[in-house]
């Protein structure tokens, strides 16, 4: 149902993008008409997605937990007032639109509670380490950072937590610490460029360090 849905979709689009030149301005108007009903049915279908997207990815993690569980014998008693999934998946969705608009206060509100849950989900976990960095709780944003160099097996998220951290350092005038990784964020992902200007910024004095800001992705 849902292939033949985006078939008939893109039949139209196809049509219309086919049509439109030679159309007149009422059928260039019918047009634009069915165009914006596409869109609204595609934001909808997205945002649907999203949603069911959220749940699936508990899901997930509650199937691995479980099967972790099993294989050390290890039974789990529930916390009392734990939050409910569906308000962590939704705290999480929350989180990352903040995140997005910068709202970074905001957004820390959102995603602590989701990253004290799961603490192993690096998206998650990133998000909130930019936001502490980006609300200067620095202490904060180290911590998170250098977790995730222990969680994540990818060399470009793990270089770009080093670089973070190095930031962090940057800005506490710890400039030989700074160096050190922002050495080892370029030696993991040779091609990211940011640890070599961080680098001449901390060793040559060529700008004010607490300028030394980590992307806001890796």
């Amino acid at each position: 149902m849902i292939s033949h849905l985006f078939s008939v979709m893109h039949g139209y689009l196809d049509d219309m993008s086919v049509n439109y030149d030679q159309a007149s301005q009422a059928e260039k108007d019918w047009i634009k008409r069915q165009y914006d009903c596409i869109a609204s049915l595609g934001d909808s279908i997205h945002t649907q997605w999203q949603d069911l997207n959220h749940k699936l990815l508990y899901m997930k993690q509650m199937l691995e937990s479980n099967s972790a569980q099993n294989e050390t014998s290890e039974v789990l008693q529930p916390e009392q007032n734990q939050t409910p999934p569906s308000d962590l998946l939704y705290q999480l969705d929350r989180g990352q639109g903040y995140f997005k608009l910068k709202m970074f206060h905001e957004a820390i509100q959102q995603l602590e509670p989701y990253v004290k849950e799961h603490g192993h989900f690096i998206p998650a976990k990133l998000m909130l380490a930019i936001s502490y960095f980006q609300s200067k709780k620095l202490d904060e944003a180290y911590e998170q950072f250098k977790q995730i160099t222990k969680l994540s097996d990818d060399k470009q998220i793990t270089s770009f937590s080093y670089n973070a951290m190095g930031c962090v350092e940057a800005h506490k005038q710890n400039l030989d610490q700074a160096c050190d990784f922002f050495k080892t964020a370029h030696h993991l992902n040779p091609d990211m460029e940011e640890p070599l200007i961080n680098i001449g910024v901390c060793m040559n004095n060529e700008g004010d360090t607490t300028d030394i800001q980590p992307k806001m992705n890796p």
